[in-house]
């Protein structure tokens, strides 16, 4: 699953959604917007299988796609970024979906996403509340095609 879900997230990130990205952080390193991204993805999907190992959070994952993330979002992801396109408030819900996921453990990986990427901390932040949704996104349409089953 993690692969498939990797795979649909790096292939919304066109040329010019990651310059949208790096504007919107205001940093104009496009490189280190790039490898913070990949580090947030991976740490994002890490959560959430961590979270979705058991029934409990299972449960939980799946209302939560069935309720807010559809994989829509993925339909206009530039319109969204840039404001263009209106989301639902909890289908972009970034640091809602940061705290569900990652809770206490939020400022060790936006400590290690920093180190690893070169941002600055407040950027990796902000791109991390960005991106959020776009991963429970994808998931969400993962889920809608079928691609992986769900009990």
């Amino acid at each position: 699953m993690s692969n498939q879900l990797f795979d649909i997230i790096k292939s919304q990130l066109s040329e010019q959604v990651v310059d949208q990205l790096s504007t919107q952080i205001g940093n104009p390193n496009k490189d280190k917007t790039m490898l913070a991204t990949d580090g947030i993805i991976n740490t994002l999907i890490g959560a959430l299988a961590k979270n979705a190992s058991t029934p409990e959070g299972v449960k939980s994952l799946d209302n939560a796609l069935e309720r807010d993330h559809d994989g829509s979002l993925l339909d206009n992801f530039l319109g969204v970024l840039t404001g263009n396109t209106q989301a639902g408030d909890r289908q972009v819900d970034g640091l809602g979906i940061v705290m569900h996921l990652l809770g206490n453990q939020t400022t060790g990986a936006v400590d290690m996403i920093t180190k690893m990427s070169g941002l600055d901390r407040n950027k990796t932040s902000r791109l991390l509340i960005m991106l959020a949704p776009v991963v429970l996104s994808a998931l969400g349409k993962v889920k809608k095609t079928k691609w992986i089953g769900y009990e």
